[in-house]
């Protein structure tokens, strides 16, 4: 339909829950949309001109890791991550920028002790901790209404 920006602004989004989607139609769905995504990001690969995507790919990346990666790049550096990790073997060129960036999310993820897997490790020991918090006030009161009734 020609909604580039749109379709690449949700297509990023929805995968902050792809991990938890494991079913067999959600690959199906995803296998196909992958392939008009990358239709989407080569148009926006053609609106930017040589020099400027020469300028994006040697300069360093900045990374915002409160997005997963390629995403926590700035806009128009996700384009050239974005073909790659959809089609490397079609986007060679972009294989050194791609590992340069992801290795930097990565190291910054570390030093920050934020990535995805050590939030939700975290979350988990917290919301486990309340639980069996509860538990304990409850089988406390329980007790004492158990005690005193007799």
């Amino acid at each position: 339909m020609g909604y580039f920006d749109k379709a690449v602004i949700f297509y990023e989004t929805s995968l902050v829950n792809s991990k938890f989607e494991k079913e067999k139609p959600f690959r199906l769905f995803l296998k196909n949309l992958q392939e008009n995504m990358l239709t989407c990001y080569e148009k926006k690969l053609g609106e930017l001109d040589a020099q400027t995507l020469g300028v994006f790919l040697g300069q360093d990346s900045e990374i915002d890791i409160s997005f997963q990666f390629p995403f926590s790049l700035s806009q128009n550096v996700i384009i050239p991550a974005r073909l790659y990790e959809l089609s490397p073997e079609q986007y060679p060129q972009f294989a050194a920028f791609y590992q340069s960036a992801k290795n930097k999310d990565s190291e910054l993820r570390r030093a920050d002790k934020r990535s995805d897997e050590t939030t939700m490790k975290t979350m988990s020991i917290y919301i486990w901790g309340i639980l069996l918090a509860l538990w304990a006030i409850y089988g406390l009161v329980v007790g004492q209404t158990l005690v005193h009734k007799k």
